[in-house]
C-alpha cells in the first residue's frame, strides 16, 4: 500500500479517506508492505510529524515492511530528521528512501 502525502501535510485528517481509516492496530489490517510517500511534501505541521513517526512504527510492530519516502524538499526533510523521525528509520522493518537528486538512496 502506498500512502501519498499532500504538499501541505497538516494532520492525519487531511489524508484520503481511503487511507485515513486504515488502522494498523486492527486485526483485519493485512497489507504486505506500507510506503508513506512524502516526496512531494513541502510543509509539515507538528501533528503530521507525530503521525509520520507513529503510523509506520505501528505497522512495523506487526512485522510488515514499512518505508518512508523522504520529502525532496530539504527543509522538510531536515525538519523531520531534527525532531527525531530519523531515529525511527533504524527500527526493524523500517527503511527510509530519499530521491533528492533523482537517485534512490536507501538508508536502513
Amino acid at each position: 500500500m502506498r500512502i501519498p502525502i499532500r504538499r501541505e501535510f497538516l494532520h492525519a485528517g487531511v489524508l484520503s479517506s481511503r487511507f485515513a481509516s486504515l488502522d494498523p492496530r486492527a486485526p483485519n489490517f493485512a497489507e504486505a508492505r506500507v510506503d508513506v510517500d512524502m516526496r512531494q511534501c513541502e510543509f509539515v505541521r507538528p501533528a503530521a510529524v507525530l503521525w509520520c513517526a507513529i503510523y509506520p512504527l505501528l505497522v512495523s510492530e506487526r512485522g510488515i515492511a514499512t518505508r518512508l519516502l523522504v520529502p525532496e524538499n530539504m527543509g522538510v526533510s531536515t525538519y523531520l530528521k531534527s525532531v527525531g523521525c530519523s531515529l525511527s528509520f533504524v527500527m526493524p522493518g523500517w527503511r527510509s528512501m530519499t530521491e533528492a537528486s533523482g537517485k534512490g538512496k536507501i538508508a536502513s
